[in-house]
């Protein structure tokens, strides 16, 4: 996918191939001030993105008040709000792979629903979208194309370098390649079938067109 589609709304198919556990990923960060204990709530914004603490105290004081040290606010985890987010991996199906190419894949990430009675965080709070698939799992995935900063992979810590990801709003789990699960076909696909099986040459047809790049036997 390219950097065109960077903050677009996209949908994507292929196989799961990696789900991580569940991890707390905090919506509003409650922080206080060493010095003067003031409180500030600070919104975090949904996916990967982080959160700057501010390196000044801005609660209104005395002028003969004393000054708060640089960098004063620290984190009160217990009173910070969260929301579940799971880290998926997608690769692309193999019906969509150039010959001789590997698959390529891209990483997402999913929220779940926030705590009833928040009125004030953002449109995730009605979204439930973790431990919804697993690895081996076809899906067709809707989300926001965007970036963020990986430092974990070479050049990830370079300032103008950034990953791509994918912000899932929506998954929809491709249930016909399961057991048991019945597929429906069309008026026209049973006919295009029942054409099919009157070719004379339809077998031959039919084990030529499994794996055609592949020499072997037939």
């Amino acid at each position: 996918m390219q950097s065109t589609y960077i903050s677009k709304l996209v949908t994507v198919s292929g196989i799961v191939i990696g789900a991580s556990t569940l991890a707390s990923k905090a919506t509003h960060v409650h922080i206080v001030c060493r010095g003067c204990r003031h409180v500030k709530v600070i919104p975090v914004a949904s996916g990967f993105s982080g959160v700057q603490l501010p390196r000044t105290c801005d609660a209104e004081r005395q002028p003969q008040a004393e000054k708060c040290p640089l960098d004063p606010y620290e984190i009160v985890p217990d009173k910070c709000r969260y929301v579940d987010q799971q880290t998926l991996k997608l690769q692309e199906a193999p019906d969509f792979i150039p010959v001789g190419e590997l698959p390529r894949h891209i990483v997402m990430s999913a929220d779940s629903t926030a705590a009833s009675g928040d009125t004030d965080v953002d449109t995730l709070r009605f979204r439930d979208l973790t431990n919804k698939v697993f690895p081996g799992a076809r899906v067709t995935v809707t989300g926001i194309f965007t970036v963020y900063q990986n430092k974990s992979v070479k050049g990830g810590g370079a300032v103008a370098i950034r990953a791509p990801y994918l912000r899932v709003v929506g998954i929809q789990v491709d249930k016909t390649g399961n057991s048991g699960a019945k597929r429906a076909f069309t008026p026209e696909e049973e006919q295009e079938f029942i054409t099919m099986s009157r070719m004379p040459s339809f077998y031959q047809t039919f084990t030529n067109s499994i794996a055609p790049t592949i020499f072997g036997n037939t």
